[in-house]
C-alpha cells in the first residue's frame, strides 16, 4: 500500500516523504525533505525562511500514524502531546523522525519522538494516544 493512502491527511498535508525504516510493533523512522517550494514557508518569516514547528509535531503524528496502521493498531486517536523544539529547520534540511512505542496498555499508546536533521536533534516529543475517543486534543 502506498504512503499516501495510510495518512489520514491528503497533500498538500502529507508531511513525510518517505518510510527508511519499520519493525513491526515497535520503531519507525521516516523522511521530510524540507523545500523552498513547500508552501508552509511562504510568509513564515520571508527574508529568512523556517519551517513551522508544528509542521514539526504532525510530521511525528504522521509517523506515528504509519507506525500503527502497519502494526494492526486500529481505533487509536491522539489525546496529549509534549515537545520541545530545539533548532530551528530551514529550506534544504533533510528530517528524520524517529517513533518508538514506550508504553502500551489496552487504552493507551506512548511513543518517544525525535526529528533530527544532520544527527543532531532538533525536536523532541512524547505522544499518547488513546482507545476510541476522537480528538483529544
Amino acid at each position: 500500500m502506498e504512503l499516501i493512502n495510510q495518512i489520514a491527511c491528503k497533500k498538500p498535508f502529507i508531511l513525510i516523504d518517505k518510510v527508511l525504516s519499520i519493525s513491526h510493533r515497535k520503531k519507525i523512522v521516516t523522511l521530510k525533505n524540507i523545500s523552498n517550494s513547500d508552501i508552509y514557508l511562504w510568509g513564515h518569516f520571508p527574508s529568512y525562511s523556517i519551517y513551522p514547528g508544528m509542521l514539526l509535531l504532525e510530521g511525528l503524528n504522521q509517523t506515528a500514524e504509519l507506525l500503527m496502521k502497519n502494526s494492526a493498531y486500529q481505533g487509536w486517536n491522539i489525546s496529549k502531546s509534549s515537545s520541545r523544539f530545539i533548532q530551528p529547520v530551514i529550506p534544504g534540511d533533510s528530517i528524520i523522525f524517529t517513533v518508538e512505542i514506550v508504553r502500551e496498555d489496552s487504552q493507551t499508546l506512548v511513543f518517544k519522538c525525535i526529528g533530527e536533521k544532520d544527527s543532531q536533534v532538533i525536536i523532541r516529543a512524547k505522544l499518547e494516544y488513546v482507545k476510541g475517543e476522537k480528538y483529544g486534543l
